[in-house]
């Protein structure tokens, strides 16, 4: 070997360290190295990538693999040509379902990351907004984009379909919006607010695995609600062989309310025999079901009323949206919201009841019940946020009063002072007079 080769191979081994040393620091969620306004926007087709290529890893490890062992142990043992034929064209047809489901997974995974690709790009191009506000020629339609994915994802949480549409095509943004998630997760919550689980629990048993992963409890609770929604209109055995099916030990100790549903179900179930009846008894009776089967019915019926309200289907639904926030990555609440909220907070004060500002967002009347509901913010000082700068004002970069009374920071004063050459001069954006520097005042804040 020359040299020159050996050069390479230690080149070549040199870069390969190194990638696997980079490769220790890379980000395993959007949640290490994204901040939390653009997470939203990042999350829902990462986790969806994620969970094409976990899905291709499970058809290539396990479906695939009983056919190719299933070749490689049976057929080949098989002397009858015509028996052999059959069970080769079954196979071949398991082959053609396995690589038609793969080519729709890899569709999917073409779409995804086309997404996470566009989001991405359009971040990092972004300039930073609190740099760029302070820009003579700031100009916020830099960040329309932005603004329109962020509308886009409250109409599409909202079940505003025909806006969405609407605007997605209007600001082309159609690669930033997850309206088909939302459209689906709207769906099924719409169904169990009319108390119809059909589509509740076919998205848990399809999503199963992912909600083992996350300790969620959905699918056995709903599981649970099917239990009760038959106890009324349904017999003893029905209800017990759903309970057979469903109520493990693994139910028992994760749900509370599965004991008093196999309790509740000898006094709900209709046309009880009294052999069924007993043995019921017996087998409540194992799993601990401590109710005193002599109480009278009404007792029971305040005791189990919570099974059969719509109190349960309220906490059901409410479970379904902490678990999809989980499973796709985006917020309990729309980001739109969120921002909408903490803004109200940063700038709600008790003048906002006592003295209107016309220019104060948190005192216009179209606002004033939703104000109303946010929390004053407890601050033990008062805040000053320079209207040039966006950057607080304090003691290391304190406030200076105009002689006309309006503030900035001492930093948008030396930003100022260098736009306009340095000349112990400015301009003051509001007034549009000339002043000279000396002549603002620093003030104190209490």
């Amino acid at each position: 070997m020359s040299d020159n080769d050996s050069k390479d191979e230690s080149s070549l081994n040199t870069d390969s360290n190194l990638t696997k040393n980079d490769l220790k620091h890379v980000p395993t969620r959007i949640s290490e190295s994204v901040n939390i306004v653009d997470r939203s926007l990042l999350s829902v087709p990462y986790e969806l990538l994620s969970a094409n290529i976990k899905e291709i890893e499970h058809l290539l490890e396990k479906k695939l693999l009983i056919v190719t062992t299933y070749l490689i142990k049976k057929v080949v043992n098989i002397e009858d040509k015509n028996l052999l034929k059959e069970k080769l064209a079954r196979a071949l047809e398991r082959l053609q379902q396995i690589k038609d489901h793969i080519k729709k997974i890899d569709d999917d995974m073409d779409r995804n990351l086309s997404n996470l690709f566009t989001r991405l790009n359009e971040l990092k191009n972004e300039p930073d907004l609190y740099i760029n506000q302070i820009n003579p020629n700031f100009n916020f339609d830099t960040y329309r984009k932005r603004v329109s994915w962020m509308l886009a994802e409250y109409l599409s949480r909202k079940c505003f379909t025909n806006t969405v549409g609407m605007l997605v095509e209007t600001e082309n943004i159609k690669e930033f919006v997850d309206l088909d998630i939302h459209q689906n997760c709207n769906k099924i919550i719409d169904d169990l607010m009319q108390h119809d689980l059909t589509s509740a629990l076919a998205w848990a048993e399809e999503n199963k695995n992912n909600l083992s992963k996350i300790n969620s409890n959905l699918l056995f609770e709903l599981r649970l609600q099917k239990i009760i929604s038959i106890l009324k209109s349904g017999t003893l055995n029905q209800v017990l062989d759903l309970i057979n099916q469903f109520i493990t030990h693994e139910v028992l100790t994760k749900c509370p309310d599965a004991k008093k549903i196999i309790t509740a179900a000898i006094f709900y179930t209709n046309d009880v025999k009294q052999e069924e009846h007993d043995d019921f008894i017996s087998y409540t009776t194992t799993v601990e079901t401590l109710v005193d089967l002599d109480t009278n019915a009404e007792e029971i019926d305040d005791r189990y009323r919570y099974l059969m309200s719509d109190q349960r289907w309220n906490k059901i639904i409410e479970e379904f949206g902490r678990t999809i926030s989980k499973i796709y990555g985006f917020r309990e609440k729309s980001i739109l919201e969120d921002l909408i909220q903490a803004g109200f907070s940063a700038i709600k004060s008790k003048g906002c009841r006592d003295y209107k500002n016309p220019t104060c967002p948190a005192c216009l009347p179209e606002w004033s019940s939703y104000v109303e509901q946010i929390p004053n913010l407890h601050k033990l000082q008062s805040i000053l946020i320079c209207p040039i700068t966006g950057t607080i004002m304090d003691y290391s970069n304190p406030p200076l009063a105009s002689p006309d009374g309006y503030v900035i920071s001492k930093n948008a004063l030396k930003f100022l002072n260098r736009n306009n050459n340095n000349d112990d001069y400015i301009i003051c954006p509001k007034t549009n007079k000339t002043i000279h520097i000396s002549d603002f005042k620093k003030i104190f804040i209490t």
